[in-house]
């Protein structure tokens, strides 16, 4: 058994793809995930489970989400490690990391999808791409941002969910505890 973290991207924002983390809780427990904890409404949820690749993973709860609860959602997932090695890639500066969002990608980008990044720019806001995740610190929040995640996607043309910094560190201290 291997401890992973997924993170399901849009579901309970603004009354769509709802779903309670109690009965997917239930849904992952009877079918045979292990330890499962949920952090927070937004999808957050840390399991054990037989030793499998997070791409298999990913496939087999977005099968088991869409029969519980009709929704066809992106399913990111990472090992311990995986969460370990995006904190300590934050390429920004220290100062700001408990300021920031990490948006992780699903796949690695096309190299002249990245290129295209270097071009943007928006006063107050800053970001950086690092394997698989992008950095981004919005002195203004993240609600008046006009770099969010589906911004990214479109340049990107890759799935990606974004989590603040505080969430990253619970789910990740929730996976340790396992």
């Amino acid at each position: 058994m291997a401890t992973y973290i997924a993170f399901l991207r849009g579901i309970n924002v603004g009354g769509h793809h709802k779903i309670l983390m109690k009965q997917l809780t239930n849904v992952l427990e009877n079918n045979h995930f292990k330890n499962v904890k949920t952090y927070i409404q937004s999808g957050n949820v840390v399991f054990t489970y037989n030793n499998s690749s997070c791409s298999d993973l990913e496939i087999i709860l977005s099968k088991l989400i869409l029969q519980a609860f009709g929704h066809t959602i992106t399913v990111l997932v990472k090992t311990v490690q995986d969460l370990k090695i995006i904190i300590e890639d934050f390429p920004l500066s220290k100062e700001v990391i408990e300021q920031s969002y990490f948006l992780m990608l699903k796949n690695k980008p096309l190299e002249q999808d990245l290129e295209k990044l270097n071009s943007i720019s928006y006063p107050n806001e800053v970001f950086k791409y690092c394997n698989t995740t992008v950095y981004l610190y919005c002195s203004n929040g993240y609600g008046k941002t006009k770099l969010t995640s589906n911004f990214f996607e479109k340049q990107l043309k890759v799935a990606i969910t974004a989590r603040n910094y505080k969430t990253i560190n619970k789910v990740l201290q929730l996976a340790e505890a396992i």
